[in-house]
Order: structure tokens, then C-alpha cells, then sequence
């Protein structure tokens, strides 16, 4: 279920964040975190929904939604950072499970590396764990340092019956002295999510 609620500057005419119409515990699990100074019970006076960032915070396999706001609810004179809401659909749609297992999960270490040289490689591999084929529609590499990391060889089936695998393997070649993330990414025709590897290493430079 991929949904962002609100943008910058508030809500879509759609979403309602009153109490009373709000979804019930059964249907979507909302938590909420009061600010330094907020009142108990009530977010009236608040600005929501200045900003908001999506990502799978309770590691379910679905995204959930951060809502950052501009403002709290203190009296004059008081600090307030303000509430900080996390939507899930979690009690709504179950736990998200791939039909491909990847070992490892992630994220891949791939240690400390000298500039201009490439790491050992590290083994991924993808086993079809349902009873029927698994179609693999892309596999990437994504992420803020995407361009540090290569597939180094990949035995590339595209149908993978149960029990059935798929092996890649990636080497990291930094390209600046500092921490470098990124992802393995494989998307199949029957997850509504994909597949997603960490991957992790450092570059040094001791010349």
C-alpha cells in the first residue's frame, strides 16, 4: 500500500485528522508522540503535516508515513518541539512476506576499502520459497552511492520455481573517503513490494 498523506502545507481535502475521524485500532494502527511541552489529549492549536517522509519504519515490508509539524501547542513563553505522528497499515494488511528470500537479509558489509580498488566480492542469493514460479522482473542497484557498488556477476534466471535460486554477487569500489550505502533491489511479478538488499562498506585512503 504505498500512500503519503498530506504535503507541504497541509493535508489533501481527503484526510481528515480529527479524532473522531480518524481510522479505528482494527483498521490502522496510529502512534502518537507528544511534544516536550504538548497537552495531554489534545493537538488542538497544532500546525500539522508541514512535511512528511515515507519509509518501512517497523520493518514489515510496507511503507509507513512520518509526519512532521511546524509548530506545537505550548503556551507563550514555553518550548514545544511539537507531535510527531507514524501511520502504518500494519493491523489492516498483515505482515508483508516476499516471495523470494534473500541471504543474507542485509545489509552486506563490505568493510574498509582503499580508493581505486574494488572489495572481495559478496554473495546474494534469492530462493523462490512459494510452491509456484516466481517471475523476477528487474534487479538494480539504487541508493545514494549506487554508483560505488557493481553487480560482478549474476547467473540470471528469470522464472524461479519453488525452491529454485538466483546467486548475484557485488563487488565496492569507493569513489570518495567516508561511509557508502546502497541498495540491491529485485522486483517480481507477484510482491507488491520489492526485494531490497542492503549494502554497506567504508572508504579509506591511506597513501
Amino acid at each position: 500500500m504505498h500512500v503519503l498523506y498530506g504535503q507541504p502545507g497541509g493535508w489533501p481535502a481527503s484526510i481528515d485528522l480529527k479524532p473522531g475521524a480518524l481510522p479505528a485500532p482494527d483498521e490502522m494502527r496510529i502512534a502518537l508522540v507528544r511534544g516536550a511541552k504538548g497537552t495531554s489529549g489534545s493537538d488542538l492549536g497544532d500546525i500539522l503535516c508541514y512535511s512528511a517522509a515515507s519509509g518501512d519504519i517497523d520493518g514489515d515490508g510496507r511503507l509507513d508515513l512520518i509526519v512532521n509539524e511546524m509548530a506545537g501547542n505550548a503556551v507563550d513563553g514555553t518550548e514545544d518541539v511539537g507531535n510527531m505522528l507514524v501511520i502504518d497499515a500494519t493491523s489492516l494488511l498483515g505482515s508483508f512476506q516476499p516471495s523470494l528470500q534473500a541471504v543474507p537479509a542485509g545489509p552486506v558489509q563490505f568493510g574498509a576499502v582503499q580508493l581505486g580498488s574494488a572489495s572481495p566480492v559478496r554473495k546474494v542469493v534469492f530462493t523462490n520459497q512459494r510452491g509456484e514460479p516466481v517471475t523476477i522482473n528487474s534487479l538494480v542497484l539504487t541508493g545514494p552511492a549506487a554508483g560505488d557498488f557493481a553487480v560482478s556477476s549474476d547467473t540470471g534466471e528469470t522464472v524461479l520455481g519453488g525452491g529454485d535460486f538466483r546467486i548475484v554477487t557485488v563487488a565496492f569500489s569507493p569513489s570518495v573517503v567516508g561511509r557508502s550505502g546502497a541498495a540491491l533491489v529485485l522486483q517480481t511479478d507477484v510482491d507488491p513490494h520489492p526485494v531490497a538488499v542492503g549494502l554497506a562498506g567504508l572508504g579509506v585512503d591511506t597513501a
